[in-house]
């Protein structure tokens, strides 16, 4: 007996079956290798033609990734860079989780009583998120228009605080009178008038950054936190400061009741470069720096800096994502 064949329409069909089977797993492989759809902007080429910069005192300088992902350079804020070609490289969800945790943090803080120029800081606050405290003396002085715009000011989420009410060397005044008559003189009365106009200040600044241990203890009786002045004569990097970083942690900041700030008025000598190396250091240790200057002038003596140099400060710190902090959101740190 012959065998039969089989029908050719049963070949063809099983063709296909093999075809559809064959597709399909070709299809799930490629899925797997495909990487996570979430990307990031890096740089692949670098021309020879400076682009525009992105803001005023402002570029690009490329910086490796590779610890994070191989083969990858992404366009950080540091320096001076030319023409960039952007292209994607993927991340992963390990990547995008270290780059979401980093709580690295800057604490602009003023002192005295400059508050007309101060007022300008309002451009920062809208177009930066940024915010600052500002630590006030001779409160009884100022106009009604000068409460008026320290209001606007704590309006805008800045912090007001305290720095005495005649701006005297503590020290000299203690030693000259007593300790009592300090917290008499110059505590009491300008925290009572700040608090009759709605400044319920929390926060203390040393004058002349003059302050020792007892005067600490004392004081943060009445404020959550008192802050020193750091001045070494431009003889250490600001990165090497040790006391003007805060670890943000629960610990550490429900620790620290006694602050440091280095400062970045002209008298200080600190040129941008000093001061953002001092700030990559808060960033890549995930910690707080604290800075403070006085007035804000396009003409600043020495104990003042020019709103130029200040937005380059706040926009290095803003494109590296970084937060910004008021002395007060220490405490809301501690609860969260």
């Amino acid at each position: 007996m012959k065998n039969k064949k089989a029908p050719p329409h049963l070949f063809v069909f099983f063709i296909l079956i093999v075809f559809i089977s064959w597709l399909y797993s070709f299809h799930t492989n490629s899925l797997q290798d495909m990487p996570d759809s979430r990307t990031v902007q890096t740089a692949a080429h670098i021309g020879q033609k400076s682009s525009p910069p992105v803001s005023p005192e402002t570029n690009f300088k490329l910086v490796s990734l590779r610890k994070l992902n191989p083969g990858a350079e992404a366009i950080l804020p540091q320096g001076n860079v030319s023409k960039v070609k952007l292209n994607t490289v993927t991340t992963t969800p390990k990547i995008l989780k270290l780059l979401d945790n980093n709580q690295s943090g800057i604490i602009l803080t003023f002192d005295d009583n400059t508050v007309d120029e101060w007022s300008s800081f309002l451009a920062f606050n809208k177009e930066y998120k940024a915010k600052a405290t500002f630590y006030v003396c001779n409160f009884n002085n100022f106009t009604s228009n000068q409460i008026m715009k320290l209001r606007n000011l704590q309006n805008a989420g800045n912090e007001i605080a305290y720095h005495t009410l005649n701006h005297l060397n503590a020290l000299q005044l203690i030693k000259e009178k007593s300790l009592n008559y300090y917290i008499q003189t110059e505590i009491f009365p300008g925290v009572a008038m700040m608090e009759e106009e709605g400044f319920h200040v929390k926060n203390f600044a040393y004058p002349y950054g003059a302050g020792n241990r007892e005067l600490d203890n004392e004081l943060l009786k009445y404020f959550d936190t008192v802050r020193y002045t750091f001045d070494s004569g431009k003889n250490e990097k600001i990165s090497n400061i040790r006391s003007i970083y805060i670890q943000n942690n629960k610990t550490s900041v429900r620790e620290q009741r006694v602050l440091h700030a280095v400062g970045i008025d002209n008298a200080y000598e600190y040129d941008l470069t000093e001061i953002f190396q001092g700030i990559d250091h808060a960033y890549n240790s995930n910690q707080l720096i604290i800075l403070y200057a006085h007035g804000i002038s396009d003409k600043p003596d020495n104990y003042g800096t020019n709103p130029e140099k200040l937005r380059a400060i706040i926009q290095y710190a803003y494109d590296r994502g970084m937060k910004f902090y008021t002395v007060s959101d220490l405490e809301k740190l501690v609860e969260n």
